[in-house]
């Protein structure tokens, strides 16, 4: 009896597919890690009344470390605790 000819084609068929899913995934958590920031960014202006907190002194302008102070906040800040850094 002679083995199954397919089965290396339905190996490569499952690794081939888990590279494409596997570039969604870092794709859709790129999207989630800005969405993040985004809510970061908007809850700290609301508890500071202003969008001005981001902004570089006299100007309308978003500080250019900004995303650096968020990122910097968030490795400070245990796992279990992240949701209450970006969650009203």
């Amino acid at each position: 009896m002679q083995g199954d000819q397919t089965l290396a084609e339905r190996y490569d068929y499952l690794d081939q597919e888990e590279t494409v899913i596997e570039a969604k995934v870092a794709e859709l958590q790129e999207q989630l890690d800005f969405l993040r920031f985004k809510k970061w960014y908007y809850k700290t202006s609301l508890q500071a009344g202003t969008e001005a907190v981001h902004f570089m002194e006299g100007t309308n302008v978003v500080q250019p470390d900004i995303h650096e102070q968020y990122l910097k906040l968030k490795q400070q800040t245990p796992p279990d605790q992240f949701r209450q850094l970006i969650d009203l």
